[in-house]
């Protein structure tokens, strides 16, 4: 019971294992999602940056308007005063029109020029007054869309971060899957290889034996012709020494054979017991599909005695007959070929739908592989049916 104990061990590493790295699954993936968090919550904060400055630029603007505004006013407010003393000024000098005549002309004079003056000075203060809130405008544009374009760079590289992070999860769970399905095929292989060998080795020490006992019986053969008395007497004695071997070897078979078939029973069920345990240790994640190995028919060596009658000078010859082995179990066939001859077997068309249940496999993998063999030319198809290949289509 050496190997079922063995095979007991390596499901007892291999859950705890499993669980090990189920756990780390869910730590990783409890560190994503704190990553995603992590990104809303900075996004958040970038937008509302982003509202604050809009606000400010707009409480600036508002504020600029006004000022300018309250300039214009006061501007008007200095005109019409002006204006009101010029008129008080005309109205004096039209009384003392006949005097100061001269006087008016050039006070007018002197105020138009004045005028011209300010006027040409405020219009450069307000070109100036344009370009330099145009260059302010363009500046603010600039740092927006400069602090825009790090937010966006700033966000492309957390994306990147985490689709890396993403990917090298993904291939390092599908490198630790096929570790784990080369172990277990390595370890079944190595056990059916051990099988025959042992199966060849008993084979070889029955022939060796059947080459002995042969000698034995020419040795004996040749003694009889010298004394038949002693001859009929070491016949006697030999074919005891015969049968009691033949009947421990066919004991040990037995045992040997019974041995086997326990190691094989409780390797199964150790299977099973794994297979069990690794799905509820997935809580609910997809069932793992894992079929325990078969059993191997190992091939029995049937070894029957036969006596022949000799000459009547000679004395009687034991002959050991071997039969062939019996020939192993016909090999299983793949879900393709399982998909063929089922499609084969229904030469008015099947659906995918339709195969589930009678083949044992979940849908999408037929779907996959009816694809496949559609490619392939071993199927066709009309609308949602596959029809074997040589027949017709049904419309």
């Amino acid at each position: 019971m050496g190997i079922a104990n063995d095979i007991k061990k390596l499901n007892a590493e291999i859950i705890a294992s499993y669980r090990e790295r189920a756990e780390a699954c869910k730590q990783r993936l409890k560190a994503n999602a704190q990553l995603a968090i992590e990104v809303q919550n900075t996004l958040k904060g970038f937008k509302k940056d982003q509202e604050e400055v809009a606000q400010n630029i707009t409480t600036d603007a508002a504020i600029l308007r006004a000022d300018l505004k309250k300039s214009e006013k006061e501007r008007l407010n200095d005109f019409r005063k002006l204006m009101t003393t010029i008129g008080t000024s005309i109205t004096t000098i039209q009384q003392e029109v006949t005097e100061i005549q001269h006087s008016a002309s050039d006070m007018l004079s002197a105020y138009m020029e004045s005028r011209s003056k300010m006027s040409r000075e405020l219009n450069e203060q307000f070109i100036k007054f344009q370009e330099e809130r145009k260059r302010k405008n363009k500046d603010r544009e600039n740092d927006f869309n400069e602090f825009m374009s790090n937010i966006r760079q700033e966000v492309e590289q957390s994306k990147t971060a985490l689709r890396t992070l993403l990917e090298s999860f993904s291939v390092n769970h599908n490198n630790m899957a096929k570790s784990l399905r080369d172990d277990l095929n390595t370890y079944q292989n190595s056990l059916a290889l051990d099988t025959c060998n042992m199966l060849e080795r008993f084979q070889e020490e029955l022939n060796d034996m059947s080459l002995k006992l042969n000698e034995k019986l020419l040795h004996s053969q040749q003694s009889i012709n010298d004394n038949e008395q002693q001859r009929l007497e070491h016949y006697q004695q030999t074919m005891q020494e015969i049968s009691s071997k033949v009947t421990s070897i066919k004991q040990a078979t037995a045992k040997l054979l019974k041995d086997c078939s326990q190691e094989r029973i409780q390797m199964s069920l150790e299977w099973e017991s794994l297979v069990q345990k690794l799905n509820e240790i997935k809580n609910g994640d997809q069932v793992v599909n894992i079929k325990p190995p078969k059993e191997q028919q190992s091939p029995k060596a049937d070894i029957s005695y036969k006596t022949k009658s000799s000459k009547p000078s000679t004395a009687k010859k034991v002959i050991l007959e071997e039969k062939k082995p019996t020939p192993l179990a016909p090999k299983e066939m793949s879900l393709e070929e399982k998909i063929i001859s089922y499609v084969a077997a229904h030469p008015e068309g099947v659906k995918v739908s339709e195969m589930e249940e009678p083949l044992g496999e979940q849908r999408m993998r037929i779907g996959y592989l009816c694809k496949k063999l559609l490619e392939s030319g071993k199927l066709t198809r009309h609308e949602n049916a596959y029809f074997p290949k040589l027949n017709k289509k049904k419309k």
